[in-house]
């Protein structure tokens, strides 16, 4: 099923997809982020959190993290250590002849309990998937499984089969990861609440502040 997944998102098409908070939309190719915007009718300006597949995979595609890389509580280090979790992570974005402050990208790595077979399609694209959930903007995020089926033909989205024999039961909404965006070598700030709490982030960022 996977293959056919992997042909889905190479021939343009916006696929629903799991992950351990909730199910998204994601798409590939330049006009993938353009094309998901346009769905969701939000801002085309307005920036996507990518899913990657491994560590190697952000260290391609970020500037350096700051602080000494030597030091036990260094970015890479804390984040290898929390990574696959429901922490999304915003910063330099790297790109050849670029000031690295002019631009920023948002990274996860999920958990690959929630579906193997995606995080099977994602090594073998071996790009980062922007990921965003089901709605439109400023409306709740779909997570029920006929709503989002529903939504998925409205716009001509590949459903996955494995959502549509899903016996998916009625729950409490998911929350949405926990979105950070590094500051410095010691701080950072968090932009949106989620499935990692606050007292769990100040646990797992050993030597880190928040910044208010």
């Amino acid at each position: 099923m996977s293959f056919s997944y992997d042909e889905a998102l190479r021939r343009g098409r916006i696929c629903l997809h799991p992950t351990n908070c909730m199910w998204g939309l994601t798409a590939m190719g330049a006009a993938a982020t353009a094309e998901l915007a346009a769905i969701k009718a939000r801002p085309v300006t307005k920036p996507f959190i990518h899913l990657i597949p491994s560590w190697p995979l952000a260290t391609a595609l970020w500037w350096p993290l700051p602080g000494e890389p030597g030091h036990p509580h260094h970015w890479a280090k804390l984040l290898q250590a929390i990574w696959p979790a429901p922490l999304s992570v915003i910063w330099r974005r790297r790109a050849p002849g670029e000031d690295a402050a002019a631009a920023t990208l948002a990274l996860r790595i999920d958990a690959g309990t929630a579906a193997p077979w995606f995080s099977a399609a994602m090594i073998r694209l071996g790009m980062p998937l922007p990921t965003t959930s089901i709605n439109y903007a400023g409306q709740t995020p779909l997570y029920q499984k006929d709503d989002m089926i529903q939504f998925a033909r409205r716009h001509n989205i590949f459903v996955p089969p494995c959502l549509m024999r899903a016996q998916i039961p009625s729950r409490p909404a998911p929350r949405p990861s926990t979105l950070i965006q590094i500051l410095s070598a010691t701080t950072y700030k968090v932009l949106r609440g989620g499935a990692i709490t606050q007292a769990e982030l100040a646990s797992s960022l050993t030597g880190k502040q928040a910044s208010p």
